[in-house]
């Protein structure tokens, strides 16, 4: 293992706490883009020129956009919260979307991220929760009606203040954390226990860290911390409920979080806006919801551009996207480097199959990771609706 791996795998003892709340939101993106440049491993001249250290920078800041309108006062505003080993970069169609939308839009880092792995070594879920609340208090003198937009973990940071504001126009949930279903939530409840005795123990996955917006090497800690994170919503929905609509989107072949607990979640939620999109290449399943006004079903069987299915990390993403769209400069083999994938990796060298990180999957075919959602316009299309229906509500 050589140095630079090695320093990856240590806290860059910058990015573990939130520690911006007295900043601007300018002064605060600053802040982190100086951090990311301290912390980051992969900046150095002999590694990437300045242009491409830019680009990482840029990927893994916060952000905002603002919309082309004079007005001091906006109207509408989105907080957009990435998921865990994610970067805000995971936001950017999406931000884009809602900045056409006459958006005053925000991005966040979750502390941990965009660094090194290391960070999330002894991050905690409330500084998560500080994080969000930050991007919340910023705009909330500056526009009237506050949305959130989360993808996985940072769904479940949209259903938690959800819960805890009053003031709310919405939240958009992309593959919600609603329950793991992955290793993750096999392994955490042990891995304290020997994590002090045993380094290799704090890591789930050590990966290579090719991808400059998304950490290939997972902590333990981290998922630890969400499924705090998730019982901490369990317990608050003891006693709370959501009465704000809500856009919920979700894969029934999701790798990583339980589709069967977001259907759950969904069919509690009572406002008569609240949306659902499924992706499902289950004829059963589009049979069965196909007369409910609320349940968009669409399939995620696209066998002309060889997509098998959705993974979890797909649907945000626009096939245009430059890093991990259809021509994207960024392809996911990862699970050939370092998991027993690569025992079912068949032997020909033919074009890969895109789709979810299923076994049926990798037994049957040379899989690489979807990355982007062929669906996506229509997916927007439906979210114009919803955020069309929902911005009346408040004229």
């Amino acid at each position: 293992m050589n140095k630079k791996h090695k320093q990856r795998l240590h806290p860059s003892g910058l990015n573990s706490r939130f520690a911006s709340s007295t900043l601007s939101f300018p002064d605060y993106i600053r802040h982190i883009q100086s951090i990311i440049a301290r912390a980051r491993v992969d900046l150095s001249p002999e590694q990437c020129n300045p242009e491409r250290a830019d680009t990482i920078i840029a990927a893994n800041s916060p952000f905002e956009i603002k919309p082309p309108v004079g007005a001091t006062r906006h109207k509408n505003g989105v907080l957009l919260i990435h998921g865990l080993f994610d970067s805000p970069f995971s936001m950017r169609d999406m931000a884009d979307y809602f900045a056409n939308k006459g958006f005053l839009v925000r991005s966040i880092l979750l502390p941990g991220h965009g660094t090194v792995p290391g960070d999330l070594l002894n991050i905690k879920y409330q500084d998560w929760v500080k994080a969000s609340t930050y991007g919340l208090a910023s705009l909330r003198d500056e526009v009237e009606n506050i949305y959130i937009a989360g993808v996985s973990t940072g769904a479940a940071l949209a259903i938690y203040h959800a819960l805890k504001e009053t003031n709310l126009a919405g939240i958009v949930l992309f593959t919600p954390a609603i329950k793991i279903k992955s290793p993750f939530a096999q392994f955490t409840n042990w891995h304290h226990a020997l994590s002090w005795a045993i380094p290799r123990c704090r890591w789930f996955k050590v990966g290579k860290d090719t991808d400059y917006s998304r950490y290939q090497t997972y902590a333990l800690n981290a998922a630890w911390q969400v499924l705090q994170l998730l019982k901490e919503i369990r317990r608050m929905q003891q006693s709370l409920c959501l009465t704000i609509p809500q856009f919920v989107v979700m894969s029934d072949d999701d790798e990583v979080v339980c589709p069967q607990a977001t259907l759950d979640y969904f069919e509690l939620q009572t406002h008569p806006h609240t949306r659902l999109i499924r992706y499902s290449k289950d004829k059963a399943a589009h049979d069965q919801y196909s007369e409910l006004d609320n349940v968009i079903m669409r399939n995620s069987h696209f066998p002309e551009q060889r997509v098998l299915d959705f993974s979890h990390i797909a649907i945000p993403f626009s096939p245009r996207n430059p890093h991990y769209g259809r021509e994207g400069d960024f392809k996911d083999f990862q699970h050939y480097e370092h998991s027993l994938a690569r025992w079912f990796k068949p032997k020909h060298n033919g074009e890969p199959y895109a789709g979810a990180l299923s076994p049926m999957n990798l037994k049957q075919y040379y899989l690489q990771r979807l990355t982007y959602n062929p669906d996506y316009h229509a997916m927007v299309s439906s979210l114009d609706q919803f955020i069309d229906t929902t911005t009346t509500d408040f004229t």
